[in-house]
């Protein structure tokens, strides 16, 4: 980060903004990047996750043609 402390980088348009509201939006804009950076740091899933492996075909497809389907009757 630069040598500018938080407080001098956010810019509010809102007048009046009291020293809790500003250190409030402060403190979470801080907890995001904080959380991003983190993230960033945090290597890449290998594999297929639980969601990937549910969504697979249960079987194979059925075409419509002669021979292709069994009749009802047994």
């Amino acid at each position: 980060m630069s040598d500018e402390q938080p407080d001098e980088l956010v810019r509010f348009v809102t007048r009046d903004v009291s020293p809790e509201e500003k250190a409030t939006v402060l403190a979470v804009i801080e907890a995001l990047l904080a959380e991003e950076s983190a993230g960033a740091r945090r290597p890449a899933p290998t594999g297929l996750d639980a969601w990937q492996k549910s969504s697979r075909g249960l079987r194979a497809a059925t075409w419509p043609g002669p021979s292709a389907w069994r009749g009802f009757t047994g």
